[in-house]
């Protein structure tokens, strides 16, 4: 790193659906807009050869779509993303929808409350 570039910003935790009907958390880097939609940069968990016969921890960057292919994490803000567009208003709490509601919901694309009368 030289004095005048900007250190790489902390990633945060992301569900990413893999193929085959698997999620993974994954680390959320950086979004971009494209003519489509979004597409976020996530840094997958995986492991590598190190020296000698050794495994290491590594991680796997790949740029998915949004909101099909992640789902937010309950808890996690996501409005210090940054976005690899200069000057574009960063939008990854619209592309990942509202917040999911503690209790009473479901994913359809969108978080859909349901009825909860009987909920205490």
């Amino acid at each position: 790193m030289t004095p005048f570039s900007t250190p790489e910003p902390v990633p945060v935790p992301i569900r990413v659906l893999l193929p085959g009907d698997q999620e993974v958390v994954a680390h959320l880097r950086f979004g971009r807009q494209v003519p489509d939609g979004w597409r976020y940069e996530v840094g997958l968990p995986a492991y590598r050869n190190g020296p000698g016969d050794s495994v290491e921890p590594a991680e796997y960057r790949v740029w998915v779509r949004a909101p099909e292919h992640v789902r937010p994490v309950d808890g996690v803000s996501y409005d210090a993303v940054p976005d690899r567009v200069p000057g574009a208003a960063l939008a990854v709490q619209e592309a990942l929808g509202p917040r999911r509601p503690s209790r009473c919901c479901r994913w359809s694309g969108r978080w859909t409350r349901l009825s909860c009368d009987s909920e205490p």
